[in-house]
C-alpha cells in the first residue's frame, strides 16, 4: 500500500510539473513561480527514488536519499517567501512589529514536534533528517502565515498571494503529520496523508501562477469529492477498492485533460466550440485509455474487469467534467441541467472508455491485431464522443442527450446475457 500511495503522488507531481513547464514556456513567468516549480521538482525526484527503492530493495527503516526530496522542496518554498517578497510588505517599521511576532507561535509549537521526533523509535539517521525537515517547515509556515495576515500595501501583491499562502500552510501541515506518522510507524494514516498531498500538489502551480477563480474552485471541488472517496478505499474489499480507485483516477484524468486541452487551445488558437468537436474528443479519449491499457498489460486482460474498471474511470471523468460545466453556468444551472448532464455525459464518457476497455480484452490476445485494433477502438470512442459534443451544441441538443441512454440500454442487456451464458 505504501508503494501505491508513493506511486500516486509521483504521478500527481509529474502531471503538475508538466503543466508548470508548458505553462511557463507559453507565458513568461516570474522567478517566484520558477522557485516553486523547482520545489515540486525536488519532491518528484525524492518520490522517484523512494518508489525505485521499494521496487528494488524493499522497505528500509534507515535514511535514504528519497528523504531529501521534501527537504529540497521546503528549501525552495522557504526561499520563495523569504527575502525580497517579505521585504515588499515588511519594511521593518515599528507598526509592523506585531505581524512579525504573531506568526512566531508556529515555530514555538514545532519545538514540541522536535521532541516527539527525538523520542520516536526510528533510526537516528531518520530522526536527524526529520528534525532538519521540521525546522524548514517551521520557517516556511512562519513566513506564509505572516504574509497571510500582513496588511496589503503593495498594490495587491499580498492579496493575490493569499490562496498560495493557505495552500502552502496546508502542504506544510500534511508533511508535518506525515513525519510524525512515519516516526511512529502509523503506516495506514501516513498513506492517506501521501494521497492528500498528491491532491494538494495538483493545486500548487495553478494557484502560484495566479489562475482564475474558476480553476481554483474546480480543484477545490476535486478535493471535496476525491478526499472522501480516498478514505473509503481502505474500508472496501480488494476488487471494489480497485474499481473505486479507478473512479478517482478518472477524476484526476479529467483535471489533467482540462489542462492539456487549455494549453492546446492556446497553442492552436482554437475557440471553445470548435475545440469541443475537433480537439477534446481526441485528447480525452487518449488520456482515459492510458490507465485501461496499463491494467490490461500489467494486471489482467479479463473483459469483465476491464469493462467495469473502464466504465468506472469514465464515470469518474464525467463527475469532474459535470462539476466544471455546472460551475461555469452557475447562473443558468438548474435541476434539469444537472440531471441531463449527470445521465447523458456520465454515460457518454463511461461508454467511450468501456468500449476501449472491453475491446482491448480481445485484441490483446492477438499480437498482430493489438496495435491496429487498439487504434480502431480509440477511433470509435473519439468519433462517438465527437458526435455527442456536436449534437449538444446544436439545435438537436435533445438528440445528443438521449444518444448515450439509447446506446447504454442494449449494451447492458448484451452484457447481462453474456454473463448468464458464461455461468
Amino acid at each position: 500500500m505504501q508503494l501505491l500511495s508513493h506511486a500516486v503522488l509521483t504521478v500527481s507531481l509529474v502531471a503538475s510539473l508538466l503543466w508548470g513547464l508548458i505553462y511557463s514556456h507559453c507565458v513568461r513567468m516570474a522567478l517566484f513561480f520558477k522557485i516553486v516549480l523547482f520545489g515540486e521538482g525536488c519532491i518528484l525526484l525524492g518520490e522517484l527514488f523512494t518508489v525505485a527503492m521499494y521496487v528494488c530493495l524493499g522497505e528500509t527503516e534507515v535514511f535514504h536519499l528519497g528523504m531529501l526530496g521534501p527537504v529540497g522542496c521546503f528549501v525552495f518554498l522557504f526561499s520563495a517567501s523569504f527575502g525580497q517578497i517579505d521585504g515588499l510588505g515588511d519594511d521593518r517599521n515599528p507598526r509592523m512589529r506585531r505581524f512579525r511576532l504573531i506568526p512566531l507561535i508556529f515555530p514555538t509549537l514545532y519545538i514540541g514536534l522536535y521532541v516527539l521526533d527525538i523520542l520516536s523509535p526510528v533510526h537516528l539517521s531518520v530522526k536527524i533528517i526529520h528534525t532538519f525537515l521540521l525546522l524548514l517547515i517551521a520557517a516556511t509556515v512562519y513566513y506564509n502565515f505572516k504574509h497571510l495576515i500582513i496588511p496589503d500595501v503593495t498594490y495587491g501583491i499580498f492579496k493575490s498571494m493569499r490562496k498560495y499562502n493557505l495552500l502552502v500552510l496546508c502542504i506544510s501541515a500534511l508533511f508535518t503529520v506525515r513525519v510524525l506518522f512515519s516516526d511512529y510507524g502509523i503506516n495506514m494514516a501516513e498513506n492517506i496523508i501521501v494521497l492528500l498531498l498528491a491532491a494538494t500538489f495538483l493545486l500548487l502551480l495553478p494557484i502560484t501562477a495566479g489562475g482564475s477563480e474558476m480553476v481554483h474552485m474546480i480543484y477545490l471541488m476535486f478535493i471535496c469529492i476525491g478526499a472522501p472517496l480516498l478514505l473509503m478505499l481502505f474500508l472496501l474489499e480488494k476488487q471494489s477498492r480497485v474499481t473505486v480507485g479507478y473512479m478517482i483516477l478518472g477524476i484526476v484524468m479529467c483535471l489533467f485533460a482540462g489542462e492539456v486541452n487549455a494549453l492546446l487551445m492556446q497553442l492552436l488558437r482554437l475557440n471553445l466550440q470548435y475545440a469541443a468537436v475537433s480537439l477534446t474528443p481526441i485528447t480525452e479519449e487518449i488520456i482515459k485509455a492510458l490507465p485501461v491499457l496499463f491494467y490490461a498489460f500489467v494486471i489482467s486482460e479479463k473483459w469483465e474487469r476491464l469493462l467495469s474498471l473502464s466504465m468506472a474511470l469514465g464515470i469518474g471523468f464525467a463527475i469532474m467534467e459535470n462539476v466544471y460545466v455546472v460551475t461555469q453556468n452557475i447562473e443558468s444551472a438548474d435541476v434539469l441541467l444537472a440531471l441531463i448532464r449527470g445521465f447523458a455525459t456520465g454515460l457518454m464518457h463511461g461508454i467511450c472508455t468501456a468500449t476501449v476497455g472491453y475491446g482491448i480484452s480481445f485484441v490483446r490476445k492477438c499480437k498482430k491485431l493489438f496495435y491496429t485494433g487498439t487504434f480502431g477502438l480509440l477511433l470509435v470512442a473519439v468519433i462517438y464522443h465527437g458526435i455527442f459534443n456536436t449534437l449538444v451544441q446544436s439545435p438537436y441538443q435533445a438528440v445528443g442527450f438521449f444518444m448515450p441512454i439509447v446506446t447504454y440500454i442494449p449494451v447492458v442487456v448484451y452484457i447481462i446475457k453474456k454473463k448468464i451464458k458464461i455461468k
